[in-house]
């Protein structure tokens, strides 16, 4: 099951998440984390995520 991202920042439907990338983000936006998972696995869509998060926080 894949999930559209929804972001100010972020062309609407352009990033689907899958359950264990919506899990590792909850993890990335909690914490200082480094994100290791295999090759095709959506480090990046995770990635974009998060700096598009980190940029809309205060203080960031």
């Amino acid at each position: 099951m894949s999930a559209a991202i929804r972001h100010e920042l972020l062309v609407e439907g352009a990033i689907e998440a899958r359950a264990y990338q919506l899990s590792a983000l909850d993890h990335c936006l909690s914490a200082s984390t480094l994100l290791v998972l295999p090759t095709g696995m959506g480090k990046t869509p995770i990635e974009v995520i998060v700096l598009a998060a980190r940029r809309r926080s205060p203080g960031s």
